[in-house]
């Protein structure tokens, strides 16, 4: 008698393997935005002050250092979703902690290889974008299991993960007012 495979076990394989695939096509990608291409400084440099980029901005209203800011939130929000994707996917702790590690290597071989500058800052705009894809896997998720129970969805508890990205929106925009007044 043959053994045969069930469907359920071929669909979980082909989302694995759907995941890894896409998980090895960004991290392809942030190599390539974070390091190739790009001049060794002269000098090792670290900007260990937290938000020290984040007031440099905003007091000199410079969108160089805004537009930095806005790539590092962005750079990660990719991350966030695919860890946080499917049935099996990372907690949303499990998933910033994931972040937090990914972004501090780059910081690290960054600084070490001078083709960029150690900065908290980057560390924290990379993980707030991790958190806020977790948060849009997390939403999906639990309106899908609201629309499978066939039940009335709990919007607060739904859309309570979202709150990341609603923070960062809040204050972007925020930023981009002001920036726009001081024209």
């Amino acid at each position: 008698m043959k053994h045969m495979i069930s469907p359920n076990r071929i669909n979980a394989f082909l989302l694995c393997s759907g995941r890894i695939t896409l998980l090895f096509i960004y991290f392809s990608f942030l190599l390539s935005v974070t390091f190739l291409g790009r001049e060794p400084e002269p000098e090792r440099m670290a900007w260990l002050t937290l938000f020290g980029s984040f007031r440099r901005a905003w007091n000199e209203q410079h969108a160089f250092i805004f537009w930095g800011i806005v790539a590092n939130f962005m750079l990660m929000l990719p991350l966030g979703i695919l860890l946080g994707f499917g049935r099996r996917g990372l907690s949303f702790w499990k998933t910033v902690l994931c972040a937090a590690a990914v972004s501090f290597c780059i910081e690290c071989v960054q600084y070490l290889t001078r083709l960029g500058y150690f900065d908290v800052d980057d560390i924290l705009t990379n993980v707030w974008g991790a958190a806020a894809g977790s948060g849009f896997c997390t939403c999906i998720r639990k309106l899908l299991a609201e629309a499978h129970r066939g039940g009335h969805p709990k919007w607060a508890e739904i859309f309570a993960p979202l709150l990341p990205f609603a923070a960062f929106l809040l204050f972007f925009g925020h930023f981009l007012l002001r920036m726009h007044q001081a024209v």
